[in-house]
């Protein structure tokens, strides 16, 4: 379910778990695909950002990470989202929430609007418990 909504309909990239050392001195078919994919999914990500800075490693670097933090910083509200708006019985508390995501309990709780609900809705199949469509969030 999570898998779900951190991707958000994309297909999950390849992990790189499998270049442990036990794997890694395996050389199995399977993980050598997997580093292939990617590496060819860091040039695809690197492409798109060259056409910008050129081929400067510093900028085109400094770029690649705030895609990364702008990604997680839209999973990590699709997932409170989640945690406050969709689980049942009752949605976890907004100490709990804020203690794992390093914010305070406002910031939960403005952390996520309409959109990133329905996001969850639409990736999960589920309904939200409360209605959050009235509520406002300032981002």
């Amino acid at each position: 379910m999570l898998a779900r909504i951190l991707v958000n309909g994309q297909p999950e990239a390849p992990q790189t778990r499998g270049l442990s050392q036990g794997s890694a001195a395996a050389g199995s078919n399977d993980s050598q695909a997997d580093v292939r994919l990617t590496v060819a999914e860091r040039l695809r990500a690197t492409a798109t950002v060259v056409g910008f800075y050129g081929h400067d490693p510093l900028l085109t670097t400094l770029a690649g990470l705030r895609r990364q933090r702008h990604e997680m910083d839209a999973s990590m509200r699709r997932l409170l989202a989640y945690g406050r708006e969709f689980t049942r019985p009752r949605p976890y508390t907004l100490v709990d929430l804020a203690d794992a995501a390093g914010m305070s309990i406002s910031g939960v709780r403005t952390a996520y609007d309409i959109e990133d609900i329905t996001q969850v809705a639409d990736a999960t199949g589920l309904a939200a418990i409360t209605k959050q469509s009235a509520r406002g969030s300032t981002r």
